[in-house]
């Protein structure tokens, strides 16, 4: 058996009308409220604001090459200007000047991540080949997102270009490695895998 309803009219879906219909004036079912003492604190939601801000600034895509540069080229790559002008950030690995590839002043070897956004990797492999550095000369990664580390997450959100350098120093028979590349100081070589 089917109802008709003849009176169209009388239906309205402003709920607002209906309030007196509704437990305890709208809120619902005992279970659905707060505990007792509960206040919505305001700093939940500055924080979702903050982040919704950060997410609308994040970098779409980040890429990051490993290479092993000297001394001279270090100190243009760190250069704070030349950075902000070609928007990318550093994580610089000083190598012991008596390791192989490494020495002495001018000789003294690096290993630095360079990371970038991928819609600038062209202009970034010609602006870093001023320097004498070729992008090129690393493997290509990208950043995972959901799956990097702290550093990484700062590079993702910071609008300025970062620099970490490591400053520990890391023994000749030590194996230094960052998501697959892998470079051993005791045998003057570095590894993809």
């Amino acid at each position: 058996m089917a109802v008709v309803l003849e009176n169209h009219a009388n239906i309205s879906s402003d709920w607002s009308l209906h309030t007196d219909l509704l437990l305890d004036g709208g809120e619902g079912p005992s279970w659905r409220k707060h505990p007792a003492g509960f206040a919505f604190d305001d700093d939940i939601l500055a924080e979702l604001e903050q982040e919704d801000t950060l997410n609308a600034h994040a970098r779409k895509e980040l890429l990051y090459r490993t290479l092993h540069v000297r001394h001279p080229e270090v100190i243009k790559l760190k250069d704070t200007g030349y950075m902000a002008k070609h928007d990318y950030s550093l994580v610089v690995c000083p190598l012991d000047v008596d390791m192989p590839f490494s020495g002495r002043g001018a000789e003294r070897g690096y290993i630095v991540w360079i990371y970038y956004e991928a819609s600038r990797e062209s202009l970034l492999h010609a602006a870093l080949q001023t320097i004498g550095v070729r992008l090129a000369d690393g493997i290509q990664k990208p950043v995972e997102k959901h799956n990097c580390s702290d550093y990484e997450q700062e590079v993702l959100y910071s609008k300025s270009p970062l620099v970490f350098t490591d400053q520990r120093y890391h023994a000749p028979s030590e194996k230094i490695k960052l998501d697959g590349c892998s470079y051993y100081p005791w045998a003057g070589r570095m590894t993809v895998k």
